[in-house]
């Protein structure tokens, strides 16, 4: 681990808060600063301590990564009815597997609300409903 003396970790904490105001609010979360100063850091340790390359570098590294995070796509091999019975199924068993009480209640529910979702799911795709006119 890299050692700073007090007025290089002042600038690291400037840069690392200008970078921070710089990204756009809906963007901002502990993670993305955590992972900010973490970029800050590696790129001092290497000997990095222009404020302009730092700040830019922070800034592109935590973006790109985000961009990269949002492309993940991937495509469902089953229907969402089929998820939704598998979990009410998959539910009722751990609920039956519990002694009575507020916690087997609680998973009852929620594979009778995937129940419902499935049912919902079939009216809205089937083939004889008709927009309103």
């Amino acid at each position: 681990m890299a050692h700073y003396d007090p007025d290089t970790v002042v600038l690291l904490r400037k840069i690392l808060d200008e970078a921070w105001a710089a990204l756009p609010d809906d963007s901002k979360s502990y993670a993305v600063k955590d992972e900010m100063a973490q970029h800050i850091l590696k790129q001092a340790a290497d000997g990095i301590r222009d404020p302009v390359r730092l700040r830019t570098s922070a800034l592109a590294g935590v973006v790109g990564e985000r961009a990269k995070q949002k492309r993940r796509r991937f495509k469902k091999i089953e229907t969402f009815r089929d998820r939704l019975t598998m979990f009410a199924k998959l539910t009722r068993e751990r609920a039956s597997l519990l002694p009575p009480g507020p916690e087997k209640e609680e998973l009852l529910s929620k594979a009778r609300r995937a129940d419902t979702a499935a049912h919902l799911d079939d009216w809205i795709n089937s083939p004889g409903l008709q927009p309103p006119k």
